[in-house]
This record gives C-alpha cells, sequence and structure tokens, in this order.
C-alpha cells in the first residue's frame, strides 16, 4: 500500500495556484483522455450534461464540463458553472451543527423539541444527534407532500415543510433504533441552527464556512425562484424525444439547497484533506458514524456515507432533485477525490465517479508494474 501511495503522490504532484485551478497539464495525457471519454457523448451540442473535477489532496487536477448547462441558449458547462447539488448539501448543514456544538451553543444530546417546541410529543425523546444520522424516525417530508399529490414544480414554503411535519402525529419508528434516511431531518437541523444562531441558515453557512473557505461564488438559496448567475438549468427528457426543464419550486435548505461548482468544491476538499485551524476537530467529527440502540455502527455519518470501494475506505454523498444529480466521493487514504454535478434527470454521477476512479486505479497499478 505504500509503495501505491508513493506512486500515486507522485504521478499527481502538481503545482497549482488557487487561480489557474483549471491547469491539468500534470494528469497523464492518457488518463485525462480516458476520463474525458466517459462523459464524451454529452458533447453533440444539444444536450445537458455534467461538470467534472478530480481533486488531489483537494487540488484541481482535472477540471472539465461536458454538454450544456442552458439548451435554448447554447450555454456549455464549465468547471465554474453553477449546480444545486441537492443531498451533496447535507455535509453543509452537519458542519453547522458540529460548530455549534463545538462553541457550547448546543448539545448533540439535546431533544430536538428544546429548539423546535412545536414538534409533537411523540418526537420528545429525538435528539439532534439522532437527525444527524438519521436515525429519528420521523418521516420524510417529501415522501408526505406526495402522498398529498404535491409536485416538485408546485410552490412549497418553508412553513409549509414545518407545518406537515409538526402535524405529523406518527414516527416510524422509535428513535435509535434503525436507520431510514430522511429529508426531514436535516430540514429541522437547520431550522434548529436559525434559531440558535440567531440569523438565518444560508447566511450563517455562507459567514461560517464558505466565506473562511474562499467559496465566494457558492450560496445556499431559500427561493428557488431568485437568479442565479451561471447557473446550469436542470432537464428532463421525456416520451416524445425532447427536454423540459426539471426544477423545483420548494423553499428547502437543510436537506439540500446548496448551490456550487466543481471549482468552488475544490477549496472544500482541500480544507477535507488540509483543514484551517476551526475546521480540523469539526472534519473528524462528520466522519463519525451513528450507533443504534442495540450498539450497531451503521454506515451513515454526519452528513456523510462511509463506503468501501476497490479495497478502500470512501466517504461520500450524493444528491438528486428534479433534474440535479450530483456525486462527491473521496478515498483518504489516497486524498483524492471526485465530484460529478449534472443537471439531467437520467445522469448516473455515482456511476461515473466510480468509472473515473477505475481509470485512475488502473493507471496506478500500470505503474506499479512498470518500476518493479
Amino acid at each position: 500500500m505504500k509503495i501505491i501511495n508513493l506512486i500515486f503522490g507522485v504521478f499527481f504532484s502538481f503545482s497549482i495556484c488557487a487561480a489557474n485551478v483549471e491547469n491539468i497539464s500534470d494528469l497523464k495525457k492518457s488518463t485525462e483522455s480516458k476520463i474525458d471519454a466517459i462523459f464524451a457523448p454529452m458533447n453533440n451540442g444539444s444536450q445537458p450534461g455534467c461538470a467534472v473535477g478530480v481533486f488531489d489532496k483537494g487540488g484541481v487536477v482535472y477540471a472539465k464540463g461536458f454538454g450544456l448547462a442552458n439548451l435554448e441558449f447554447e450555454v456549455p458547462i464549465t468547471p465554474d458553472t453553477i449546480f444545486d447539488i441537492a443531498s451533496t448539501s447535507k455535509q453543509f448543514t452537519a458542519t453547522s451543527v458540529l460548530m455549534l456544538n463545538k462553541q457550547g451553543l448546543l448539545s448533540l444530546k439535546d431533544p430536538v423539541r428544546k429548539y423546535i417546541p412545536e414538534l409533537p410529543s411523540v418526537t420528545a425523546d429525538i435528539t439532534i444527534e439522532h437527525l444527524l444520522h438519521h436515525t429519528s424516525g420521523i418521516r420524510d417530508y417529501i415522501r408526505l407532500f406526495w402522498y398529498n399529490k404535491k409536485s416538485i414544480s408546485d410552490l412549497v414554503k418553508k412553513e409549509d415543510i414545518l407545518k406537515i411535519i409538526v402535524q405529523e402525529q406518527y414516527v416510524d419508528f422509535k428513535s435509535g433504533q434503525k436507520y431510514v434516511y430522511s429529508n426531514s431531518g436535516y430540514f429541522l437541523l437547520a431550522l434548529i441552527v436559525e434559531r440558535v444562531s440567531g440569523i438565518p441558515f444560508s447566511r450563517f453557512v455562507q459567514q461560517r464556512i464558505f466565506t473562511k473557505l474562499g467559496m465566494d461564488k457558492s450560496a445556499v438559496i431559500e427561493d428557488p425562484r431568485v437568479v442565479i448567475a451561471n447557473r446550469a438549468n436542470a432537464y428532463k427528457m421525456k416520451k416524445n424525444n425532447a427536454y423540459y426543464k426539471d426544477q423545483s419550486d420548494w423553499y428547502s435548505v437543510g436537506d439540500g439547497g446548496v448551490f456550487t461548482s466543481i471549482n468552488e468544491i475544490a477549496k472544500w476538499e482541500k480544507n477535507a484533506f488540509h483543514p484551517i485551524t476551526e475546521f480540523t476537530e469539526i472534519n473528524q467529527q462528520l466522519l463519525k458514524k451513528g450507533q443504534l440502540n442495540n450498539g450497531k455502527q451503521i454506515r451513515y455519518a454526519r452528513g456523510l456515507k462511509h463506503g468501501r470501494y476497490e479495497g478502500y475506505d470512501t466517504i461520500r454523498h450524493n444528491g438528486w432533485w428534479a433534474g440535479y444529480k450530483t456525486q462527491l466521493l473521496r478515498i483518504p487514504e489516497l486524498q483524492v477525490s471526485t465530484a460529478v454535478f449534472c443537471n439531467f434527470e437520467s445522469a448516473n454521477p455515482v456511476r461515473y465517479a466510480l468509472e473515473i476512479f477505475d481509470v485512475l486505479f488502473a493507471d496506478i497499478y500500470q505503474k506499479a508494474e512498470e518500476d518493479s
């Protein structure tokens, strides 16, 4: 493993300044071409596509766009195109909660009703920790709206989301009994951040995370109808083989709501491997796996998921909301990560990210054999 790590370090050695993040000259041309080939079919001048990044210790060694950000005006996707990253946003919500915990302004063991007393009594045993790990039993508000015949194209405001969560008099299971992914938990976490900090969640994330990391073009967007510079529209192809816009009018943050680009998320990944001082402890806390009442650990940490691929531990999260589909995948042992942000409903960024790692692994092992 040390030999492979050494080879990988040499293979991805680079010197890239923040102002020139698209310099990929240090990535082997053969490897670059193989990654290009995964996404090349999107470059036909008439369809949406993906923005793709490969990061070594957070430094950008590959950053390209494929397909169109706007079909009507034929605007190409670039590494600076802004995407709604959907549930990949959850790690920023968890970070915000951990920041308040570090300040002593809340405890992860606090009952959620301490901050959201309007929740029904059936949620009395649910703590902030349960929300972070999706072990609360609170029903997913998206499913509740779907049961009530709401679609993503309907206007759903923040107060509507809170109301449907609060009026639900049942939970799916006793808190801590099992893991079931629920967007309600992270919506409530964002609300807790607002009530504890005294400022809107969007401003908290901007001030405490994005500004600190130089993510100046990233934002939490609470109003889905606001105009966002350089934003990719999202699309879905229907049976007539025509593309239609596939975007949401839901005012939902915490479980989603972060808009960012490949070049911006690289700064987040750099901080994951080389954190500024105030993030050092928090980065470790983000990775803490949840634990059920019976002592069993689950793979979901705090806004991040643990996994395995080709013998390596992985840290990841994917997102899917309307026509936006995203994946951020990190291999800590190799200090390498990849991000794939797409703007069409049938995209599969989870698979694309693994295919990128397959290309990288193939070159690593080939180089190892050549040097042996």
